[in-house]
């Protein structure tokens, strides 16, 4: 299993193990997430007509908490993919699901992680002596209350709205 991938985007994330039978510093890995939001899976196995790539992509899917359709599932590659021994066709659900669910898991707790820093450093400012006070995000003329009533209603704003005269 070759090392992650070098040029990896920023603000990628991936869960990865040290590869137990091969070089130090050789890494495996099992989710990748990248800047935009893709999500790769990395199984050892192959697919041998029990559809162990669609079922592995909705067990991604459900604990990421994302579309099926942004999981590609990536089988058997040996240059991209843990060693997980042979495949055997049925028993690849029993083998590989939990430690694919649990680097999805763990993916997503950092995600989460990441975000709630984020908000808290977001909030820093607004959370002054205890109280919350909130920035105001737009001032719009008082001819423009329907655009401001607009905003409010998409929830496309963080603060307060003014209309001043």
């Amino acid at each position: 299993m070759a090392a992650p991938d070098p040029d990896r985007q920023p603000g990628s994330l991936s869960v990865i193990r040290a590869a137990g039978s091969v070089a130090e510093g050789v890494f495996e890995a099992f989710i990748r997430i990248t800047a935009d939001g893709a999500v790769t899976a990395y199984n050892g196995h192959v697919d041998l007509g029990t559809g162990i790539r669609t079922a592995l992509g909705q067990i991604v899917a459900e604990e990421l908490d994302v579309s099926f359709a942004r999981v590609v599932v990536v089988l058997g590659d040996t240059s991209l993919v843990p060693n997980q021994g042979a495949t055997i066709a049925s028993e690849t659900i029993q083998i590989s699901a939990v430690p694919l669910r649990k680097a999805a898991a763990q993916a997503e707790y950092v995600r989460a992680e990441a975000a709630a820093r984020q908000a808290s450093a977001d909030l820093a400012g607004p959370l002054a002596d205890g109280r919350l006070k909130m920035p105001i995000d737009e001032v719009f003329a008082f001819a423009q209350v329907e655009q401001a009533m607009g905003k409010m209603a998409r929830n496309q704003h963080f603060g307060k709205i003014v209309l001043r005269h």
